[in-house]
Parts: C-alpha cells; structure tokens; sequence
C-alpha cells in the first residue's frame, strides 16, 4: 500500500489471510470479515469488510471513508512529518477465526483542505 496523506479517503485497503507457511488460506466460507486498523495512540477501528473476489484467494478489502485517517501525532511545520498504521484482516465463520499478518503503511500530513 503506498503512503496515504492525513483525511485522504476513497481508497482501499487489502488484506490476505495466510497460513504460518505462507499458503494463502480460503475463507470463501467466512460470514464476517473485518479490517482493523490503529494509529498511533489510538484505540483500534474495527470496519466491515468484503472480499475482493470471492474468498478463495484469501483476500479481504475495506475501502476507507471520510474522517477514517486522521493523524494525531504530526509535526505541522515538518513536510516530512508522518506516522505509521497498523492494519490486520480478520475473517470469522462457523468453525474458524482467523486474522492476516499485521502490516502498516504512514500516513502524511497535508498542506490544508479546500475551501468550504
């Protein structure tokens, strides 16, 4: 995922459920798939996902909306300012509950917003 600028939204965000060896796992049986994600210092988000295709492929997305993506920590006089997110997938079903590796991606600031 490349690197977002803070209040950004109308993206998505991937996630792949895999096994300790690396197989992507086939959750195509799910009934409730989540993307979770934590900025830093804050209590996590937990948003309802879908699948990007149809389960087997191990992949679920979420795509982000307004007001999701706002950072905390950010120095407004440093244009390099940024910080790091966590995120993890989650897909539950009857007979299983499993999440995907964790990964991040930084969150940028922005010059400013447009003019209401």
């Amino acid at each position: 995922m490349t690197a977002v600028r803070d209040g950004d939204w109308g993206y998505p965000i991937v996630a792949t459920v895999v096994d300790a060896a690396g197989a992507v796992v086939d959750i195509s049986d799910a009934t409730s798939l989540y993307i979770i994600l934590k900025g830093p210092g804050q209590t996590a988000l937990v948003k309802e996902a879908e699948f990007v295709t149809d389960g087997e492929d191990g992949q679920i997305t979420y795509t982000v909306t307004t007001g999701i993506v706002a950072a905390t920590t950010l120095d407004e006089d440093d244009p390099d300012s940024h910080e790091q997110w966590i995120v993890q997938g989650l897909a539950l079903g009857t007979t299983f509950k499993v999440h995907s590796a964790e990964f991040t991606f930084d969150v940028y600031r922005s010059l400013g917003e447009a003019p209401a």
